[in-house]
């Protein structure tokens, strides 16, 4: 479903703007992971490609960049109050599902973690993101990002 969903999210128009959150969703969130697996915090005993690594590969570069650039599409008009409580609508589920994840299958094994620890860093990993694209859009707007390559002459 999330592959599928793919053109309807990333060519949205601004579809630089999701392509950005998309792909360094992914980015940040397969760094984040790694830290997570190698010190020990959260095991995925059942992962996609497990001889190549030790990581969740869908979670982290289909299922959380797909569900932080709806998010950030829910709130890209939206005014502070309610970013921050759409940022509990996504980050709940999210951790629910994780939590379910964990108590009903080995997919994932949490070690030194809990539903508390994902539901602060995925509240915090959205808000950040939605920060981030904030400044971008506020930059294009005066003329910091601007493709216009003409310097007056």
């Amino acid at each position: 479903m999330g592959i599928g969903a793919l053109p309807f999210i990333l060519l949205r128009k601004p579809a630089k703007d999701w392509m950005i959150v998309f792909f360094l969703t992914g980015f940040f969130a397969n760094l984040l992971d790694e830290f997570m697996v190698k010190s020990k915090r959260v095991i995925y005993p059942v992962r996609l490609f497990e001889k190549y690594s030790d990581k969740s590969i869908l979670f982290d570069f289909l299922i959380f960049p797909i569900c932080c650039t709806l998010f950030i599409q829910a709130t890209y008009q939206s005014k502070l109050p309610a970013i921050l409580g759409k940022a509990f609508l996504f980050s709940v589920p999210l951790t629910a599902f994780e939590w379910l994840l964990e108590q009903k299958t080995h997919l994932i094994k949490w070690i030194r973690w809990s539903t508390t620890h994902t539901l602060v860093s995925v509240t915090l990993y959205l808000l950040t993101t939605r920060l981030v694209i904030a400044i971008i859009r506020k930059s294009k707007r005066l003329g910091f990002l601007s493709n216009n390559t003409n310097t007056g002459n």
